[in-house]
């Protein structure tokens, strides 16, 4: 009896989801046709199409043509609770019911009936997402010199891959899909069979397109190892470097337009083709987001700011500037607007990230009163990248100290040892 109970419970909160994402649309329209039944049904086609686009409009016409041919002809039929059933069954839930407004005859037009209708569409209510700025980020390309290696082909996939993860994890964009339209459309066409339950046919006709999209070329990809040897020793060294580069653009759709490009290069002396992936894609997601959506300071207290900016594009303890946002400045020439004066006023260091927001302390300042940060515009923005490039200098002289000092006792101990 438990199980049964938590079978219907999980059924029923599962149908309350989906159903929750449709929604009913009362638009009022008019039909023309020459009986007042074919006139009805052209009405309902133009409310369809009206509500829910041309993909779901065609699709219902054929199945409210297929009632047309098959109902009763008596002059009431039209305005029964039989035709509106079948007018439901038809479309699947589309049409959730109307009513005739006023009914007329054109004697120009051959006596044709005009219908004013008040129907009720079943609409599916997409996310709020949407509203965000839409982007999807396409194939990368290799150039023909690279083309020959099966690893750069897949290194420029899982870049993408990576890509698409951190600018979703900053929810500031409404990331579309493009790698995967084939198994979409499959199961669009799905909810176009019989087996569906009934609305789910308002689902289709609602993809969105997209204001941008992130386009690029992988123009370097190698991997060197070189060997050094010591004399006093004999032992051997092997040392791998990573390097790749990434020349990519954010184009608008609708003008293609070159809204923004750039080019990121690493270089790694230490770790994987996967590190040098992550290092690629965390560089090129840091540099879209500032470019578009610089990081804001949204809250003050004391010496700590929250940040609207969370997820794996923001890192721990990083240093940021704080900047103070000023007036515009006008380009002299094209008149467009350059943005907002920027003046750096201090550094802060990121001492905790969430999904959505992050928090900050403030390391240095010039500002002598912290409230003054809720007085005006202020952002931040990256020092300089977090494990971004090279091993620093500082890091390559510990490291070799520690190996010659390594070296070095074991010289003492095989010396102890012939003695």
């Amino acid at each position: 009896m438990k199980i049964l109970l938590t079978i219907f419970l999980t059924t029923f909160l599962f149908l309350s989801k989906v159903n929750a994402k449709l929604t009913t649309v009362v638009v009022n329209t008019e039909g023309t046709g020459s009986t007042k039944q074919l006139a009805i049904l052209d009405g309902l086609k133009n409310a369809i199409t009206q509500v829910n686009g041309a993909v779901v409009g065609a699709n219902s016409a054929v199945s409210i043509s297929e009632v047309s041919s098959s109902q009763d002809q008596n002059s009431s039929y039209e305005s029964s609770q039989a035709f509106q059933q079948n007018i439901l069954t038809a479309t699947k839930g589309v049409v959730q019911g109307f009513d005739v407004l006023s009914v007329s005859q054109n004697p120009d037009l051959g006596n044709l009936f005009i219908i004013a209708m008040k129907v009720r569409i079943a609409k599916y209510k997409k996310s709020k997402q949407l509203k965000r700025l839409r982007m999807a980020v396409s194939n990368f390309y290799i150039t023909k010199d690279l083309s020959k290696q099966k690893s750069a082909g897949k290194f420029a996939v899982d870049v993408q891959d990576k890509l698409i993860d951190l600018l979703t994890q900053t929810r500031k964009f409404a990331m579309l899909d493009r790698q995967f339209l084939k198994d979409q459309q499959k199961e669009l066409e799905l909810l176009n069979t019989s087996d569906v339950p009934t609305e789910e046919m308002a689902r289709l006709g609602n993809r969105a397109g997209t204001d941008y999209i992130v386009t690029g070329v992988l123009k370097d990809f190698k991997k060197v190892t070189s060997t050094k040897k010591m004399q006093s020793t004999g032992k051997v060294f092997k040392n791998t470097k990573f390097t790749a580069e990434l020349n990519y653009r954010i184009i608008d759709i609708a003008t293609s337009q070159v809204k923004f490009s750039d080019t990121t290069v690493i270089t790694i002396t230490s770790g994987s083709s996967k590190k040098l992936r992550n290092l690629i894609a965390n560089k090129t997601a840091e540099t879209i987001l500032n470019a578009i959506y610089p990081i804001r300071v949204i809250d003050v207290s004391n010496k700590i700011l929250t940040l609207g900016q969370g997820g794996k594009s923001v890192k721990k303890n990083a240093k940021y500037n704080l900047v103070k946002l000023g007036d515009r400045l006008i380009d002299p020439y094209t008149k467009e607007s350059l943005g907002r004066k920027e003046i750096v006023v201090g550094t802060v260091k990121i001492t905790d990230v969430q999904s959505k927001m992050s928090s900050a302390e403030i390391i240095k300042t010039k500002i002598k009163k912290i409230n003054e940060l809720l007085e005006y515009d202020y952002i931040v923005r990256p020092i300089k990248s977090v494990n971004y490039g090279n091993v620093s200098a500082e890091k390559k002289y510990k490291n070799l100290k520690k190996s010659i000092e390594k070296d070095f006792n074991k010289l003492k101990e095989k010396r102890k040892n012939d003695w």
